[in-house]
């Protein structure tokens, strides 16, 4: 059996997260890394926005178009995206100790006046030095 490939440029099909996708456009550069080269960055550029979502992931299938001139990359390699958000309010970041989650909902919690308070949030984005809520919690 011949397999044919073409392996110069590659298409990347991202499912993201209903919270992000109004933080998507055309031509915008999302990068990548994949576990067979650590440490490196890999690019590509938003072609294709499906604009419709998945009912049972709740994400939406975004295309980026990946040019792999030297032919480092090969399909089927499983890439970690770091997608670039954008949020119409901005987001609170707490640390990840100060988040509880149940079965049921997410919850910071915050000390006022000496009495603790769980307050409902929405967790908006991770960064290594804590995580993003959205909700009530800045009040």
């Amino acid at each position: 059996m011949l397999r044919v490939q073409q392996i110069s440029r590659l298409r990347l099909v991202v499912p993201v997260p209903e919270a992000d996708v109004a933080g998507m456009s055309s031509g915008a550069r999302v990068n990548f890394t994949v576990p067979a080269y650590p440490g490196e960055t890999f690019g590509g550029v938003i072609v294709r926005i499906s604009h419709s979502l998945d009912e049972k992931t709740r994400t939406m299938p975004v295309e980026l178009d990946v040019i792999n001139d030297s032919g480092r990359l090969a399909p089927g390699m499983f890439p970690e995206v770091l997608w670039p958000t954008r949020r119409p309010k901005p987001s609170l970041f707490v640390p990840a100790t100060a988040i509880a989650t149940t079965t049921e909902r997410t919850f910071v919690i915050r000390i006022r006046n000496g009495v603790t308070e769980w307050l409902m949030s929405n967790e908006a984005s991770r960064t290594r030095h804590g995580r993003g809520v959205r909700g009530p919690v800045a009040k």
